[in-house]
């Protein structure tokens, strides 16, 4: 197992920041949700391959009409790019964690890894939440799945496809994507819900 990527995430109360460390584990991913300072593990979670990069997105602090639907049921988002060039957004689940760990009822598996249960298109996004939650999943949304479908029939595998860079905007409210490839993207967040052509706002290529 081989560290890929670290990132902090406060807690604007200041009572129990987190430290994310993204991992490689053969051919598949496993994130790990630590207490920090003290380092210990407070939740594993599997991605079908190696992360490269995580952001976060705190909805709790952003204004209602901000948020499309399928975002609003999630406190904290994680957005979890992986070295295939797939975008996940992943609720954290922050709140149920951070009841666990008041009551001390924290219980890890590392060989065991909470599964990624991933939403798909015209799924409801309340009944997924209710099921994610009952079986101990994160839900999941596949930001980029139609970019990663055309750029996989469009390059059959020719050229390495990436995440090299992930951000929220708060003043566009829009999420940059950028890949090792030279692509960048900006997905409005507004309307992630909808599924269609309208979700990327901008691809640019850029070439040396």
């Amino acid at each position: 197992m081989s560290i890929t990527f670290v990132q902090e995430l406060h807690n604007e109360e200041k009572t129990m920041n987190m430290l994310l460390v993204g991992c490689l584990c053969k051919s598949f991913g496993i994130l790990f949700v630590c207490q920090f300072p003290t380092l210990m593990i407070i939740r594993c979670i599997h991605t079908p391959s190696p992360i490269s990069y995580i952001s976060t997105i705190n909805n709790e602090s952003l204004p209602q009409n901000q948020l499309s639907d399928k975002f609003k049921v999630m406190s904290t988002i994680l957005l979890v790019g992986l070295a295939t060039g797939v975008v996940f957004a992943v609720d954290m689940r922050k709140h149920y964690i951070e009841n666990q760990l008041r009551n001390i009822e924290i219980m890890v598996s590392e060989s065991s890894p909470s599964k990624l249960l991933i939403l798909r298109k015209n799924e409801d996004i309340q009944e997924a939440k209710k099921i994610s939650d009952h079986n101990d999943l994160h839900l999941a949304i596949f930001i980029n799945e139609q970019f990663c479908n055309f750029y996989k029939k469009q390059y059959s595998g020719k050229l390495n496809f990436g995440i090299s860079c992930l951000l929220y905007t708060e003043e566009i409210n829009a999420i940059a994507i950028g890949y090792n490839t030279g692509h960048f993207q900006l997905w409005d967040y507004a309307v992630f819900g909808t599924f269609t052509k309208k979700m990327s706002l901008f691809t640019f290529t850029f070439s040396p």
